[in-house]
């Protein structure tokens, strides 16, 4: 299995910088309301599990995210911009890193995030390419995932 990728293109950020706050845009120290300026309300009390912990992260730094959280949000479609970045950056480290799922939930949920998604941080779906190029021995679901994000991504 290979870790390393080569670095993001000098006019994009990497995600460690991303999380160092050298990026006007994204501050690790920084939640997703505070970055994006959006408050919402309080879920209603009946709200589902999911629903209330989607909310509740965030408001929680991007820095201090876990695996597990990082994967709920970015398979809910939160703030991807903002956190696919970090993914990334985990996944760079150890492609394998799970949550609370499964080895690999993590690179699961990054894999299936649409093309419009990529678009907005071609230099982190590069480097996941590089790294999903670099996997051997995944499981047949995740080989078809990452089988399909090459495709998605190509061009980027």
């Amino acid at each position: 299995m290979v870790r390393g990728v080569k670095p993001a293109t000098a006019m994009e950020p990497t995600p460690a910088e991303i999380l160092a706050g050298d990026n006007e845009q994204v501050n690790g120290s920084r939640s997703l309301e505070e970055i994006e300026g959006v408050r919402r309300p309080a879920p209603p009390a009946d709200a589902t599990r999911l629903v209330a912990t989607a909310h509740a992260l965030r408001r929680k730094p991007i820095s201090v995210l876990s695996p597990e959280e990082l994967r709920l949000l970015i398979s809910q479609d939160v703030g991807l911009l903002h956190l696919l970045p970090p993914a990334v950056e985990l996944l760079r480290a150890d492609p394998m890193v799970e949550g609370d799922l499964y080895e690999g939930d993590l690179l699961s949920a990054v894999l299936t995030r649409g093309r419009e998604a990529w678009a907005g941080v071609p230099g982190t779906a590069r480097e996941l390419r590089t790294i999903v190029s670099g996997l051997v021995d995944l499981s047949p679901g995740l080989r078809r995932e990452a089988d399909d994000f090459l495709v998605v991504v190509a061009g980027l």
